[in-house]
């Protein structure tokens, strides 16, 4: 590559930087977060900022409970917050901006060198980066505030590339930090890569093509087991040896947890994150994304002729195994951004070399295709909460220390604005009762009975209760019995209504 080139691709580079910001700064304009735990988040790295460690005990979540999150995530918030002197909602929009602008890197740098080992032409890559940069499977979960989940396209491509460059130290550092920041990316990241490894010793054995990671010796009519040596004297190997070690060292942190009392609650799974993705939903967020994957398949495997894309088969399971995860929970979307965008860019290859010179037609298709998926998922964007729920939030605020009752995933914004206890949030992990104390509020929002409700409202010491229309909408809309009986005219009274902003309600209760 000479010189322009090398200039015109980092000039190239810079314009994705700005991309990446500019579709990831739209929740600075709305009223609210966009994601009830970004409440959770904000607060934790504002107590690192101001006690300059993690607590170890939350006295607003679920009534208090024992801090058990991944600590890494509000360590780097909080932390950041005091070295430049700011507020700790900066630090945490600096965090999360810092994680996707790495992910476009890591991902360039992944595609790039996975190319280049496939002996295929390099400057695909940068339709990878484009893809890291703008499209919404990556910038959904990658937003101006995000979740620690949204490293996870960077630690793949960052894995990928480690395994690719042999990179030893990179995997030590990269195990240790995802077991701190976040155990569930970390397991899937693990999982990924040891599917890559096998599937790549499977496709050098069955398939006779060049292997990537590991190296095994070419003998006349070797058999299975004979290779299968080699495959476990690789350096593959060891880098995910060492990997997992890092990790388990450094989640020797969470022993001081109550392990066995581990749970998610039933809640948990029942939450619109852990239902399986809409096929319309996914084709929308990938834009062209998944025609460019198919594409790298069928030439991998040899569909219609011979194969073209060669040493590519780790990178096709990887993909498949990460889109698959989509169906499972749509929180996955996440984890097949990387390998997604990666294939893809053996796709456009192919499709660069059969179209000759017509290819920047196929580039222009692409990035506008790539845009209209941009515009639509930006055109659907909105704050969580409204501004009158807002308001009912922090008009809690200024009322007398007692816990308040209110639908889940109200209660991490009730404990940041308020900084009132709650009696359920959205903090499901090691919270035994969970379950208990979300029937318990969903009978009281079913109820037209103010003796059923003192009765649930003493059993957890409450002294406020919170509802909106969301909380309306979910216990039956129009029908719903609680509204009925003290929300209209005439009813009010039995309870005691302190405010109301036409959306949200704030009661009071004995």
């Amino acid at each position: 590559m000479n010189e322009k080139q090398c200039q015109l691709q980092l000039s190239l580079l810079l314009l994705l930087v700005l991309a990446t910001l500019s579709v990831r700064i739209y929740p600075a304009f709305l009223d609210s977060f966009p994601d009830p735990d970004h409440y959770y988040h904000l607060r934790q790295m504002e107590y690192v900022a101001q006690e300059g460690q993690v607590r170890t005990f939350d006295e607003l979540s679920n009534l208090g409970r024992a801090y058990t999150y991944y600590p890494l995530f509000h360590v780097i918030g909080g932390t950041l917050a005091v070295l430049f002197g700011v507020p700790a909602l900066w630090s945490y929009a600096l965090v999360s901006l810092l994680f996707s602008l790495l992910a476009v890197l890591a991902v360039y740098c992944a595609a790039r060198a996975a190319l280049k080992r496939s002996g295929l032409p390099t400057d695909a890559a940068l339709f990878s980066a484009l893809s890291a940069a703008l499209l919404p499977i990556f910038f959904l979960r990658q937003g101006l505030y995000a979740r620690p989940d949204a490293f996870a396209p960077a630690a793949i491509a960052l894995a990928i590339m480690f395994l690719l460059k042999k990179n030893t130290f990179g995997m030590v550092v990269l195990g240790a930090f995802l077991a701190l920041l976040h155990p569930y990316s970390l397991a899937v990241v693990g999982c990924l890569l040891m599917m890559a490894v096998f599937v790549d010793y499977l496709s050098a054995f069955f398939c006779k093509s060049e292997p990537v990671f590991v190296a095994l010796k070419r003998k006349p009519k070797q058999r299975l087991a004979a290779t299968a040596s080699d495959f476990f004297h690789s350096k593959a190997l060891l880098l995910l040896a060492v990997f997992g070690l890092s990790a388990l060292a450094a989640a020797t942190y969470y022993l001081r947890l109550p392990l066995m009392d581990f749970t998610t609650a039933s809640t948990f799974r029942t939450s619109s994150e852990m239902q399986p993705s809409n096929p319309i939903g996914v084709v929308q967020i990938t834009g062209p994304v998944l025609i460019l994957c198919a594409i790298a398949v069928l030439k991998a495997f040899g569909f219609p002729e011979k194969p073209r894309i060669i040493r590519s088969h780790w990178l096709v399971a990887a993909s498949v195994v990460s889109f698959a995860l989509l169906f499972f929970a749509s929180r996955n979307i996440v984890y097949a951004a990387a390998p997604l965008a990666i294939l893809a860019a053996f796709g456009l290859c192919e499709a660069d070399a059969k179209t000759e010179n017509y290819a920047p037609v196929v580039w222009l298709v692409c990035g506008i295709a790539v845009l209209a998926s941009v515009y639509c998922a930006l055109n659907i964007q909105s704050g969580q909460y409204s501004m009158q729920q807002l308001a009912g939030f922090a008009y809690l605020s200024g009322l007398p220390q007692a816990p308040v009752i209110a639908l889940w995933d109200r209660g991490h914004p009730i404990a940041e604005i308020s900084k009132k206890q709650v009696v359920v949030d959205g903090y499901f992990e090691f919270e035994p009762r969970l379950d208990e104390k979300v029937t318990d509020v969903q009978a009281l929002f079913s109820t037209g009975d103010s003796a059923a409700v003192d009765r649930i409202a003493k059993k957890y010491g409450a002294g406020y209760i919170y509802f909106d229309n969301k909380t309306q909408g979910v216990f039956g809309a129009g029908e719903n019995t609680f509204s009925k009986a003290f929300l209209y005219p005439g009813n009010s009274s039995e309870l005691d209504l302190l405010f109301d902003s036409g959306d949200a309600r704030v009661f009071r209760v004995s």
